[in-house]
């Protein structure tokens, strides 16, 4: 091994490793969302219920109020 392999696994630590851990993430994330959409009865598909996490990830609004189907639904346009 020359010193520059030695400094990449140092950094990234074991090729199989550094390949696994997004696989592992995904898959939680996944699973995570999956759990949100049985517990809160949501008839969205999971698509959809991660982008309305991805919007409102650091507002302070109670998960059931997020996702409340008044509010996803589009407004009517009023005719002039």
């Amino acid at each position: 091994m020359n010193s520059s392999s030695i400094c990449v696994s140092t950094l990234l630590g074991h090729f199989r490793a550094y390949r696994q851990n997004p696989v592992w993430i995904a898959v939680c994330s996944y699973l995570l969302v999956a759990i949100i959409r049985k517990r809160l009865n949501l008839p969205l598909n999971l698509y959809t219920v991660v982008q309305i996490l991805s919007v409102s990830l650091f507002e302070k609004v109670p998960m059931n109020q997020m996702f409340s189907l008044d509010k996803l639904a589009p407004k009517p346009k009023r005719s002039p």
